[in-house]
This record gives C-alpha cells, structure tokens and sequence, in this order.
C-alpha cells in the first residue's frame, strides 16, 4: 500500500490494482472479496469500512457519449472519515464520499455523497439524512 494507518483490518481475500495509490488512515476495516483498482488513487479516511464484495473503481469509460467519442478515464475516490461502504455497492471513478455517510448495499455512486447521508439505488441518490451528534 501507499500508506497505512495504525489498526488497520483487513479480513480476508481483497483484489487490489495500483496498491502504492491506496492511502489508509487509522481504524479502517476491509471486509472479504472487496476489489479496490486504484489506477487513479484511492485515499480512505480514518475508521471507515468497505463491506463484503464491494467495488472502489478509479477508472472507466465515458458511456454517456455516443460510442466513436468515448474514451477511458481515470480518477481518484477519496472515502472520507467514519464511511460505511456496505455489501456489494460499487464506487465509481471521481468520485468523494463525505464523513459520517453510508452508501448502502448494492448501490451504485456515480457523483459526490455530502457528509452525513444514506445514500442507495442505482444510481446512488440520498434517501436518509444521519444524525450529526451520532459517532458512526
């Protein structure tokens, strides 16, 4: 890894791509089958959690252009402080989850999640706000 906090956990088999671009802060808690591809950078906040099967992707293709303009892009995700990534969501390129958030089971983030939300659905939209006196 590119950098590692103190109690880090990781249980199990993850699959990581470009492992010197993953920065982790202190607490952080990675569950089994995670695929973390971090081509373009992924920097994950101190006491966040990436659930069982999730996906952080740093790269892709631009779909919504018509096919002869398309290309591939590359861009870092940054995972702010106390984020739960729960089973099975997928994290696309570019994009920032904002502290204290949830990105619930299955969902799919395209765009930026504001601090303290439930996000869910596909595409990703918040659905809950979170206390902010609440320590997640």
């Amino acid at each position: 890894m590119g950098s590692m906090g103190d109690k880090v956990q990781i249980k199990g088999k993850i699959h990581v791509y470009a492992p010197k671009n993953i920065h982790m802060g202190d607490g952080v808690r990675i569950s089994y089958s995670v695929i973390l591809d971090a081509k373009g950078g992924i920097e994950i906040g101190d006491h966040s959690t990436i659930s069982y099967g999730a996906i952080v992707n740093t790269a892709g293709l631009v779909y919504m252009l018509p096919p002869e303009q398309r290309d591939h892009v590359i861009e870092s995700v940054v995972i702010e402080d106390k984020v739960w990534i729960c089973s099975g969501a997928l994290i696309n390129p570019g994009v920032r989850i904002g502290s204290h958030s949830v990105v619930a089971a299955g969902a799919v983030v395209t765009k930026d999640v504001p601090p303290y939300v439930m996000v869910a659905g596909v595409p990703a939209r918040v659905i809950k706000e979170l206390p902010r006196d609440a320590d997640t």
